[in-house]
């Protein structure tokens, strides 16, 4: 059976470790699965599936050369066919895993960072450029994401791929858009835009309310 282990900054709440749980139960017993949280875990843990391994090094802020080392002899004991990082706090999987000397490194793109939130820090660029040849595939949730990878850090093309998120929409919406507008007290037909994320300026739900109110302006102009 295929071993694929997901490397993640941690597993407290947020919607790239939530996304990973849901991947992972989705494909629970088709694929043999490990985690490593490269700080700890969290409450999503609770959640993997039952029997998956996680293992937390506990990463010191900054560069910790003591935690790669620990993850190269896990990733050495682990033997998996694929390594998945996530972000740029998982990043130190890449060079990591091909140390390991592990057949197949992925790294996904969920989101820039909240202190980079434009995704122009010079260091981590270079390093994500400097560092591509050793990742077989980078995989954007958007296509924002793929173009800022090809047309601002300089990766090649061909070696980048959009995968949206995927939401299991059987679970909240059973009882059709009709029922979902009246539970809302929206008029039927109406058009309901709704957003999730938490209130942290890089979610910017600031401007989604700016948008929403100069089409209501202009709506009744």
């Amino acid at each position: 059976m295929l071993h694929v282990v997901h490397v993640i900054h941690s597993l407290d709440v947020g919607g790239t470790e939530n996304g990973l749980v849901n991947l992972m139960n989705a494909h629970a017993g088709e694929l043999r699965q490990s985690v490593v949280a490269i700080t700890m875990g969290g409450a999503l843990g609770d959640r993997l599936p039952t029997g998956v391994a996680l293992h937390c090094l506990r990463k010191r802020p900054g560069i910790d050369m003591r935690c790669l080392v620990r993850l190269i002899v896990l990733l050495r004991r682990l033997r998996p066919d694929i390594v998945h990082s996530r972000n740029w706090g998982a990043f130190d999987a890449v060079p990591a895993a091909r140390l390991a000397r592990v057949p197949v490194v992925i790294h996904g793109e969920h989101g820039r960072e909240a202190a980079d939130p434009h995704g122009l820090n010079p260091k981590r660029r270079r390093v994500r450029r400097v560092l591509g040849p050793l990742v077989d595939r980078f995989v954007a949730v958007s296509h924002d994401l793929r173009r800022w990878l090809i047309d601002v850090v300089g990766l090649p093309a061909p070696k980048v791929l959009t995968i949206h998120n995927g939401v299991d929409t059987g679970r909240f919406s059973g009882d059709g858009r009709e029922a979902g507008r009246a539970a809302l007290g929206a008029p039927p037909g109406a058009v309901v835009v709704g957003t999730v994320g938490r209130l942290d300026p890089v979610k910017d739900q600031a401007g989604l309310l700016e948008a929403f109110a100069r089409e209501i302006k202009r709506e009744d102009a």
